[in-house]
């Protein structure tokens, strides 16, 4: 691990606004954390649900007569949800504004604000978290609609990042992508419309890191879900997020600036690290490992770093997910946790 301990925010926060998270995070992290998330709150928390009404606001897309299941090797947590389909009879599908622009052109005004302030340290980029297009792809559209809805869902999420990076300085800003039903999904998680979720989602994954401005720092959270604080399924070992890092690394078009991968609170062993051994990150990416865990704080932390250090060289700070449902009340020993780890596991 670097000298310097860094400390990534994977996205959701569940405080009550994006101040209230700029100021725990500066109150906490400080300049330990490079990125700053504005917490997803509000409608955002629960990842892709908030999206629901945007195609139901789009020319083109109605709700499918049959509710589909969500596959996932987990029987208990698969769920039935409200899947859209393409309407033959429009000539003209498009998709109503997702709304990550405006969230994220919101946040910067308070940012800035607080930067200007001094609360927030000056070298600090605001971070937007976004879904995959693919997430929401096969999160939102059943089936036989996926390949014909492709174009007019990334055009739309491509559309967010313009508009957002239009807005916001490149040198305030950084995206991160957020790479969980691929990863999932070639672990036999998930239904896709794709024949190799490695293959092909590496290539749709790489295809939205060029949308990014270069002079925006972009990022990669790799990710097997959070339902519950449970993993969609369970990783055997980091060989799947290797494997995924290293090709996202060799075809992005642009420079990837970090990359963030899970570790379960269970696993402090050489096995569940041993694939880091193959990895190959470009020299500027940074890596960051989510071994820090609520419920069993530093020491259990300790355990799962010295293991990664075995193997891993250079790497940061972080939980192997977001924070988004969470109980709040535990946001501020969470975060407080981030800070001693910063300190202490150096």
């Amino acid at each position: 691990m670097t000298q310097n301990a860094k400390i990534h925010l994977v996205g959701s926060i569940p405080l009550d606004s994006p101040e209230a998270v700029f100021r725990a995070l500066s109150g906490t992290v400080g300049a330990n954390a490079p990125r700053y998330p504005d917490g997803e709150t509000g409608p955002r928390s629960s990842w892709l649900n908030w999206q629901r009404k945007a195609f139901e606001q789009s020319p083109g897309f109605r709700i499918s007569a049959a509710l589909l299941p969500e596959f996932t090797r987990n029987e208990p947590m698969a769920k039935p949800r409200v899947f859209f389909e393409l309407d033959r009879a429009e000539p003209s599908p498009r998709l109503a504004r997702l709304g990550y622009a405006g969230f994220a052109i919101e946040s910067f005004a308070i940012f800035r604000r607080l930067k200007t302030e001094g609360v927030i340290p000056a070298q600090t980029r605001l971070q937007v978290s976004m879904p995959t297009p693919f997430a929401i792809i096969n999160g939102y559209m059943e089936g036989r609609s996926r390949v014909q809805a492709e174009p007019l869902i990334e055009g739309a999420m491509k559309q967010e990042v313009d508009e957002m990076a239009a807005a916001i300085p490149a040198s305030e800003l950084a995206i991160q992508w957020d790479v969980a039903t691929e990863v999932i999904a070639q672990e036999g998680g998930y239904e896709v419309h794709v024949a190799d979720p490695l293959r092909d989602g590496v290539e749709r994954i790489c295809r939205a890191l060029g949308w990014v401005p270069r002079d925006v720092q972009a990022g990669i959270h790799l990710c097997y879900g959070d339902l519950a604080h449970k993993h969609v399924l369970q990783p055997r070992d980091l060989a799947t997020c290797v494997a995924f890092a290293n090709a996202i690394s060799a075809g992005s078009p642009r420079r990837v600036d970090w990359l963030h991968m899970p570790v379960p609170r269970a696993r402090s062993d050489d096995a569940y690290f041993a694939p880091l051994r193959d990895l190959r990150l470009p020299r500027e990416t940074e890596l960051y490992l989510g071994l820090l865990h609520y419920t069993d704080g530093l020491q259990g932390a300790r355990l799962r770093l010295e293991a990664a250090n075995r193997v891993a060289g250079s790497f940061g700070l972080a939980t192997e997910c977001g924070f988004g449902r969470r109980d709040p009340a535990t946001i501020r020993p969470l975060l407080e946790l981030h800070r001693q780890a910063a300190v202490s596991l150096r």
